[in-house]
């Protein structure tokens, strides 16, 4: 999830509490804004029509979710970890192209490897260029041209 995103609605059709089946752990600072479940309630009553508004949100931000999971679950490990740089890219970087990277081991947990195999990929990024850290610390992802089998 990227900023603005919205995770955690947790109701059922009939307005009551249900389990929520995700699980969210952050790789970095996040501000965060929890609403109680009995506003939500208040807000279905009072306004139904911005309570769909926020519910189809919500379902859009699982659905993004899910699929940012698939593409850093599936195919060969050099494109999940293209595609958890370009999703921090798109998602999360400065008006300068600049984010945070996540440390080997978190990048590792997201694709599903060892550390080794992503700490020889992120290398090899770095020395053609693609993957520069810049003077702030933030780093800056150029993705490489695709290859064609």
């Amino acid at each position: 999830m990227g900023p603005g995103s919205m995770l955690g609605l947790e109701l059922s059709e009939d307005g009551q509490p249900s389990a929520y089946g995700h699980t969210a752990i952050a790789l970095g600072e996040v501000d965060l804004c929890r609403i109680p479940l009995r506003i939500v309630q208040e807000l279905e009553s009072e306004h139904p029509e911005l309570c769909v508004a926020l519910v189809r949100r919500s379902e859009e931000h699982v659905r993004r979710a899910d699929q940012v999971i698939v593409s850093f679950s599936s195919g060969l490990l050099r494109h999940r970890i293209e595609n958890v740089l370009n999703f921090l890219l798109r998602e999360t970087a400065d008006d300068r192209d600049g984010f945070v990277l996540p440390t080997g081991a978190d990048i590792a947990a997201l694709v599903g490897a060892s550390e080794e195999s992503v700490s020889r990929i992120m290398a090899e990024y770095k020395r053609q260029g693609v993957l520069i850290q810049r003077e702030d610390g933030l780093f800056m992802f150029d993705p490489p041209p695709v290859e064609v089998d």
